[in-house]
């Protein structure tokens, strides 16, 4: 049980429960480094779609 259960009143009841969500953790260095970093430097594979088969 959480903190918040243990320490409620006698009658008291949680009625409602919120968590984080999980962009709250999302750090600007790591959008940097897994996304914005490969452009810049080059290193992303070409990819292209066409209509021709091999």
């Amino acid at each position: 049980m959480s903190y918040i259960g243990e320490n409620l009143l006698k009658g008291e009841v949680v009625t409602y429960r919120a968590g984080l969500h999980w962009l709250r953790f999302f750090r600007p260095e790591a959008f940097f480094t897994l996304f914005l970093a490969p452009f810049i430097a080059g290193k992303t594979p070409l990819l292209k779609v066409t209509n021709q088969c091999r």
